[in-house]
């Protein structure tokens, strides 16, 4: 605990350790100079093994590999951004997922909503994502990503699985968050917690005061002992 709050205050540098920065700024100088995609590979290249060389002081192998190929991944993709290429040889560094594409809240202007289901604007059979579907998905884009949204258009607690789904993408040294609404009749806090999510938002937002006080108490209720 010491150790860790002597990091996050005094920067390395200031005690003769060796900082990233240094590699960073010369990867970012000479992505900035190349002209074609083999001088791109060559410099993120030669990149790769000095910042390594840097981040296996600090952290152990694998965890120093991943993190060096998570780092260049946005360092390329910030040299498309400056440079609007329209082809890219950067991964997505932030993933969405659903674990579940249903909701049970129907909120008006919503895909779930009533009128959304009676004039049936959306094929969207209900379902939840599988272990096995996210499997794939990571193995392939896992390595570069560095955080994922496990939340898009439906309500994530609905899949009972999500606890395990957030646990294989920390597998990957990738930060996890989700939304919910916290309306399902069976919730796990401490699987959630154990699972090592780093943020859930709650939305306990109503259109009136009344509905939303009604929520804050379900909601609550659901809490308790998340946090004991």
């Amino acid at each position: 605990m010491l150790r860790t709050l002597f990091h996050s205050v005094i920067p390395t540098s200031a005690y003769g350790g060796q900082t990233i920065f240094p590699v960073l700024s010369r990867t970012d100088e000479e992505l900035g100079a190349c002209r074609g995609p083999e001088t791109v590979r060559s410099c993120l290249e030669r990149s790769k093994v000095e910042l390594y060389n840097v981040l296996r002081r600090r952290f152990a192998n694998p965890a120093s590999q991943a993190l060096a190929i998570k780092i260049l991944n946005l360092c390329l993709a910030k040299y498309h951004l400056r440079a609007r290429h329209d082809t890219l040889l950067s991964r997505p560094f932030g993933l969405v997922i659903d674990p579940s594409n249903t909701c049970r809240l129907a909120c008006p202007g919503c895909v779930h909503s009533a009128r959304s289901e009676e004039l049936k604007r959306f094929d969207w059979p209900d379902g939840t994502l599988s272990e096995y579907r996210l499997s794939a998905l990571l193995r392939v884009y896992g390595p570069h990503a560095v955080g994922v949204y496990f939340c898009n258009y439906g309500e994530p607690l609905l899949n009972l699985k999500t606890p395990q789904l957030i646990r294989m993408a920390k597998c990957y040294l990738m930060s996890t968050a989700l939304s919910t609404s916290l309306s399902v009749r069976r919730f796990d806090p401490k699987a959630y917690v154990e699972s090592g999510l780093d943020m859930m938002a709650l939305s306990i937002d109503g259109a009136t005061q009344p509905v939303t006080a009604v929520r804050l108490k379900l909601e609550e209720n659901q809490l308790v002992g998340v946090f004991v």
